[in-house]
């Protein structure tokens, strides 16, 4: 009976060392979002056969008028309250939300400021580092079967 009864707290002591483990984990990942960032390109990655490839904003932008540049995001902000924002070319908020880190996937609420419900995204966290962040989706194409495709970030001082 003792045996079992030592068994028993050894396996208690286990699950609750898991758990604060992985509590850990996602709060270090959310503090090193936390804080502004700008985009600088989008990367599409095909896992079956490793063909990457980068499309740099700055090249893109050049090709749209004004009125397209103020719809584009140009920095977004993760805030330790878990609100997150996006802003434009002048600085205006064109998305504002909630964030939340789950294990690898970053999960937002999408306030929506025209009356209609919020709307509920995830997305895969691929990148995180200090100054790097990328978050993005998974999809099959005709040509890869598995395609990261994301947007990657870097860290505004």
């Amino acid at each position: 009976m003792k045996k079992i009864k030592y068994i028993l707290i050894f396996s208690l002591l286990i699950i609750n060392i898991s758990c604060s483990e992985n509590n850990n984990e996602d709060t270090r990942v959310e503090n090193l979002i936390i804080g502004d960032w700008e985009p600088f390109r989008v990367v599409e990655e095909c896992q079956d056969n490793g063909e990457i490839y980068y499309f740099d904003l700055n090249v893109l932008n050049q090709y749209l008028d004004l009125y397209e540049l103020n719809k584009l995001v140009y920095k977004i902000s993760f805030n330790s309250d878990g609100s997150y924002y996006e802003y434009n070319n002048i600085g205006s908020i064109i998305i504002n939300g909630t964030w939340e880190i789950n294990g690898n996937d970053i999960n937002f609420v999408i306030e929506n400021n025209i009356g209609v419900n919020s709307i509920e995204i995830t997305n895969e966290l691929f990148l995180l580092t200090e100054n790097n962040l990328g978050f993005g989706l998974r999809s099959n194409t005709n040509y890869c079967e598995d395609m990261k495709k994301y947007t990657e970030f870097s860290r505004i001082e």
